[in-house]
C-alpha cells in the first residue's frame, strides 16, 4: 500500500499512514464537498448517498489508524493485521446500521458529531469575536435505503489486497 512503512508491511499492519492513501483522502474530500456544497446546491437522494459512501469508505481506515495508535502506545501490541482490517469493516457497517435504524444510534451520532465539531465552531467564533456557540445536535436524516451503501465499507479490503 502506498504510504505504508516497510516495518508495518512486514508486521502485516495497516498503520496510521494508511490514512494518507488516495482512497481515504478522496473519501474525505468527497464528504467535505458533498456536505458543504452539493447538499446545499443539489439536495436529494444522490447527495445523501454520496455522504454515506464516503463515510463508509473512510471509517475502516480511521478505525485501523486508531488501532495502530493503541498498538504503538502500548509498545507490546502488534500492528493491526488482516483480522483487524476485517473487524474494522464489520464494525463500520454495524455502527452505520445502528445510526440508520436505531433511535439510540441516531442520537449518539447526532450528539457525538456535534461534540466533535464544537471546537472548530468555537475557534471560528473566537476568531470572529462572537460568542461561543451552544452545543446542538447535528441534523440526521435516517433512511433505511442508506443501508444500500454498506458495501462501500469493504473498499479497504480491495485497497489492501491491491497493495500487498
Amino acid at each position: 500500500m502506498s504510504g505504508i512503512t516497510a516495518d508495518a508491511q512486514t508486521r502485516g499492519g495497516a498503520r496510521i499512514d494508511g490514512l494518507v492513501h488516495p482512497v481515504p483522502l478522496l473519501a474525505l474530500g468527497l464528504l467535505v464537498v458533498n456536505d458543504h456544497v452539493l447538499k446545499a446546491t443539489h439536495p436529494g437522494w444522490l447527495s445523501g448517498k454520496l455522504s454515506d459512501v464516503a463515510v463508509l469508505v473512510l471509517l475502516p481506515f480511521l478505525l485501523l489508524a486508531v488501532a495502530d495508535l493503541v498498538a504503538l502506545a502500548a509498545r507490546g501490541l502488534p500492528s493491526p493485521g488482516g483480522r483487524a482490517i476485517f473487524a474494522a469493516v464489520v464494525a463500520s457497517a454495524a455502527l452505520f446500521t445502528a445510526i440508520e435504524i436505531t433511535p439510540i444510534g441516531a442520537e449518539a451520532y447526532r450528539w457525538g458529531l456535534a461534540l466533535a465539531q464544537w471546537p472548530v465552531h468555537a475557534a471560528a467564533a473566537a476568531l470572529g469575536g462572537t460568542a461561543l456557540p451552544d452545543l446542538r445536535p447535528v441534523m440526521l436524516t435516517a433512511d433505511a435505503t442508506d443501508l444500500l451503501t454498506l458495501p462501500a465499507a469493504a473498499t479497504i479490503l480491495l485497497v489492501m489486497r491491491l497493495h500487498r
